[in-house]
């Protein structure tokens, strides 16, 4: 897997890659419980997936602000760790590395959609 994102246009980030990566930081950072976190992690991901497409829209609306993105991520990011803590047996520091490290591609991609370093 390769550690780059890849654009359809120079904005566009390829959904599909970002998720692919998610999922491979996941996995990298999670160790003996990405086996059982896996299937809803998955879930999980394609509803940041989704999330990236909406961010997409409200860019190219003009109705896109940093709170929007903000709170789509922190949201994001919520549910991705409560469903890591109901899994039990990881510490906070272990559910705060696996969930930045898989949403550092997420940043990037947002970032690079709007045209400046919103997050």
């Amino acid at each position: 897997m390769t550690n780059e994102t890849k654009y359809f246009d120079d904005t566009k980030p390829d959904l599909d890659t970002i998720s692919a990566e998610m999922l491979s930081s996941f996995k990298d950072s999670l160790g003996k419980d990405w086996i059982k976190l896996r299937p809803n992690l998955e879930k999980q991901v394609q509803e940041v997936h989704e999330s990236i497409r909406y961010i997409q829209i409200l860019q190219e609306r003009g109705e896109l602000t940093e709170a929007a993105v903000h709170e789509l991520l922190e949201y994001q990011q919520l549910n991705i760790k409560m469903l890591m803590l109901e899994y039990g047996g990881m510490k906070e520091l272990a559910i705060e590395t696996a969930t930045n490290a898989a949403f550092k591609k997420v940043r990037e991609a947002i970032n690079r959609l709007v045209n400046f370093e919103l997050l």
